[in-house]
């Protein structure tokens, strides 16, 4: 199994929960309300670089940057 296949992110709203493929900016599982999942996809593609950095860095074992939250 590839490592690239770990490059996901989960968010949750309970008790709905949605996983995204950090690459691509698309989900792989799960489902959130309409508006939600809306916010999240624009909010994962506008920080798309910073997370693929951040994932860089957390699987060599470094701490991530803090990346600006969804507002």
């Amino acid at each position: 199994m590839s490592i690239d296949k770990f490059r996901q992110m989960r968010i949750s709203s309970f008790p709905k929960r949605i996983i995204i493929d950090i690459r691509t900016c698309e989900i792989s599982e799960g489902k959130l309300p309409s508006k939600q999942t809306k916010l999240v996809l624009a909010w994962a593609e506008i920080h798309k670089e910073e997370l693929l950095a951040d994932w860089e860095l957390a699987s060599n074992g470094e701490l991530p940057f803090p990346i600006e939250p969804l507002k």
